[in-house]
């Protein structure tokens, strides 16, 4: 019985190993150039170009060195994008960006919104000397 269910939830975890990926990879990577470091879920980037891939209702963030990796949980957000190209939506506070949205060439009606972290939302408050901005960074 132990063997059986051992074997059921190895076979479980390599069909998610091998399937998660070939899910990423049908949408395909979608690259954008970002001119400034930024956050991504508590995780602070550096300024450079970066490839998205949509994995389920998360995004995988990769340098295009791939020496810098960050996978983060989204939530759907709904919304009429008008152009068809890679929209990254960041909320600025003085010189600290954090990444809010992110809308697909290919799917314009839903985008990916990350949850704002602690310090963001500190940061929001309006804490003196801090002003919010919303950037928008087209892809190519």
């Amino acid at each position: 019985m132990k063997r059986q269910l051992l074997s059921i939830f190895a076979v479980c975890s390599l069909a998610t190993v091998l399937v998660a990926p070939l899910c990423a990879q049908s949408l395909g990577g979608i690259g954008v150039n970002i001119p400034f470091e930024f956050v991504a879920q508590g995780k602070t980037l550096l300024s450079g170009q970066y490839y998205l891939q949509p994995v389920g209702s998360s995004l995988m963030i990769k340098s295009a060195d791939g020496k810098t990796r960050a996978f983060v949980l989204t939530n759907s957000v709904y919304g009429q994008a008008t152009e068809n190209q890679l929209r990254l939506v960041f909320h600025r506070y003085a010189d600290t960006h954090f990444l809010s949205q992110v809308w697909s060439p290919e799917n314009r009606i839903v985008g990916y919104q990350l949850p704002r972290t602690k310090l963001e939302i500190e940061m929001a408050k309006g804490t003196p000397g801090f002003q919010k901005e919303s950037i928008v960074a087209q892809g190519k």
